[in-house]
């Protein structure tokens, strides 16, 4: 039987997941986290009735839906069309968005960092500033990816109750894993938008330094370019300090080629100035790959003393530890190890168990 005639009219534990992210990307935090949750929801429960939600404005932007298993319908909206969600028993906002005007439909959203409101453009935290406060409202519950969220959160948004705010860390797909056969290679690897928060350039000054001591260096930086400006700036960097033939950029890796990468680069290094959780921290460690991370709260969070440190301000700080790990193999096995063990920690069959008991306690 065709799946909307066998659930649409039958408004019994339909759940809606909100997909519209994934009509512009497939690479990144936000697509990621969509992309594994539903994966594992329906290996879990085949009792709930899930649908992949897309804003109408943006899939006439982009028009590409995102595969679905038979296990997911689809349901198309818009801010002030919401009358196919009525359909639904529970909306979960997985992108920071829902629908305001839905009403009598229970709704959850997930958080999953508070860069917004860190904008430095007064109309866009002003924009970031509204959001938030109408989510607030609108949301029975909030669910953020860690708990240096959770206190921004309850920092930056006025008179929201510490209850209403749920952490539950991603996990990690677990395909993602050591490959002995795959030799290292002379590189570093990057992976992550290419953004001003993730400190790209930042960290392209320090491989400038590196590059100088250790000639045969390279630099894989793994990401699409957000933020175009942003992006034309380190060009312009790489090529005044002539280092284009020792820095690559691939902007549509696929896991497999993610799986490769880490597998294959001497170490991980993610420099951020802000982020809200780190999975490629996960995903290198999985592959067994040495990490080096910022001192940003949320990332000491995910990898809880698994990972070198390095000041995100400190230009000479990042070249130093890099150059410190890339010449200490005893360091190198010993990353490697905590790392092993530090992932032991998520999972995103675990994620998806506890967004079902949310689900459970709305339904």
């Amino acid at each position: 039987m065709n799946f909307y005639k066998k659930y649409m009219w039958k408004k019994q534990n339909n759940i809606g997941i909100e997909f519209s992210p994934l009509l512009k990307d497939s690479i990144g935090g936000i697509p990621t986290f969509i992309k594994n949750l539903s994966e594992n929801l329906i290996k879990i429960n085949n009792d709930y009735n899930y649908f992949q939600c897309y804003k109408i404005s943006r899939l006439k932007k982009f028009w590409k839906l995102f595969p679905k298993s038979k296990s997911f319908g689809r349901l198309f909206y818009d801010k002030n069309f919401v009358i196919p969600l009525n359909k639904l028993n529970l909306f979960h906002g997985t992108a920071e968005w829902i629908p305001l005007k839905l009403k009598n439909v229970p709704k959850i959203i997930t958080i999953h960092d508070m860069r917004g409101i860190e904008n430095d453009k007064p109309l866009e935290k002003k924009r970031y500033q509204i959001k938030y406060e109408a989510i607030k409202y609108g949301a029975e519950l909030i669910v953020v990816d860690s708990t240096v969220i959770k206190n921004e959160l309850l920092k930056k948004i006025k008179n929201v109750e510490s209850e209403r705010i749920k952490v539950i860390p991603p996990g990690f797909n677990e395909k993602f894993k050591q490959i002995t056969e795959i030799q290292k290679k002379e590189q570093i690897l990057f992976v992550g938008t290419i953004a001003k928060n993730k400190n790209v350039i930042g960290l392209i000054k320090a491989f400038k330094i590196v590059n100088e001591k250790i000639k045969e260096i390279k630099l894989i930086i793994c990401g699409q370019a957000t933020d175009k400006v942003y992006y034309n700036e380190i060009k312009t960097y790489i090529l005044k300090n002539s280092l284009e033939k020792n820095i690559i950029f691939l902007h549509n890796a696929k896991d497999n080629d993610l799986i490769e990468l880490y597998n294959e680069s001497k170490l991980f290094v993610l420099p951020s100035f802000y982020e809200g959780f780190g999975i490629p921290v996960l995903e290198a460690q999985a592959c067994g790959c040495p990490v080096i991370i910022s001192n940003q709260d949320a990332l000491l969070e995910v990898a809880d003393k698994s990972a070198l440190i390095c000041n995100a301000n400190d230009i000479n700080d990042i070249a130093e530890k890099i150059i410190y790990l890339l010449n200490n193999e005893t360091m190198q096995k010993e990353l490697i190890k905590k790392g092993i063990e530090n992932i032991r920690r998520y999972s995103w069959i675990e994620t998806a168990k506890k967004y079902i008991e949310i689900y459970e306690r709305l339904l």
